[in-house]
C-alpha cells in the first residue's frame, strides 16, 4: 500500500505560468493547476515548433529549389549521383530507371559488397518500405542528397525510415 505524500514540509512557490504562490503537493510541481500545465505545454509546443519552421526554413534557402521539375530534373539528380559515387570510390555503378517501379535509383559495388541508393533533391526522405526491402535484401541502403542546382551531394547511410539533413550538413556544402 502506497504511503500518502507528506505536503506540510513543501514550500510555497510560484507558478511558473501564472505567478501566482501557491503550495506544493509534491517536491517537483512547478504549476497551481492542471490548467496552466496545459497551457505551459502549448506554448512550449508553438515556440518549438516556430523554431523547428524557422530552421527548415533556413535549410531550405541554402539547399535552393529546383529549377526544373518532372523527369528530366529526376534524371538529371541520378546521373550526377551516378558520377558522385563513382568519385567516391563505388564501382559497377547502375542506374535502375529501366525497371518500372524499382524502389531503388542506383545499385553500386564497393570492396565486394553490394549497396543500394535513394536519389533525392530534398532535403528529406522517408523510406520506410524501400529501408525494410534492403534489409530483407541483406542490403545496405543509402541516401543521395543532390543539391537542386546539381553543384554538391551528401551520401548518407539510412538506418531508419525518416532522414532529415541538419543545418551543419546542409553549410558544409556551401
Amino acid at each position: 500500500m502506497p504511503l500518502p505524500q507528506i505536503t506540510e514540509n513543501l514550500p510555497f512557490v510560484k507558478c511558473l505560468q501564472c505567478g501566482i504562490e501557491f503550495k506544493q503537493r509534491g517536491k517537483n510541481q512547478k504549476y497551481c493547476s492542471k490548467e496552466c500545465f496545459r497551457v505551459h505545454l502549448i506554448e512550449r509546443r508553438e515556440k518549438f515548433n516556430e523554431e523547428r519552421r524557422l530552421l527548415r526554413q533556413k535549410v531550405q534557402e541554402l539547399w535552393g529549389r529546383l529549377e526544373k521539375k518532372g523527369p528530366q530534373a529526376g534524371r538529371a539528380s541520378e546521373v550526377f549521383a551516378k558520377e558522385f559515387l563513382q568519385e567516391n570510390g563505388f564501382h559497377d555503378v547502375k542506374l535502375l530507371d529501366y525497371f518500372y517501379m524499382c524502389p531503388f535509383d542506383i545499385v553500386a559495388k564497393k570492396d565486394g559488397t553490394y549497396y543500394v541508393f535513394q536519389v533525392t533533391t530534398r532535403t528529406h526522405c522517408e523510406v520506410t518500405r524501400h529501408l525494410a526491402l534492403a534489409q530483407d535484401l541483406g542490403l545496405r541502403f543509402f541516401a543521395v542528397f543532390v543539391k537542386p542546382d546539381l553543384s554538391g551531394a551528401l551520401l548518407r547511410e539510412l538506418t531508419k525510415g525518416y532522414y532529415e539533413l541538419t543545418l551543419e550538413e546542409v553549410e558544409t556544402l556551401k
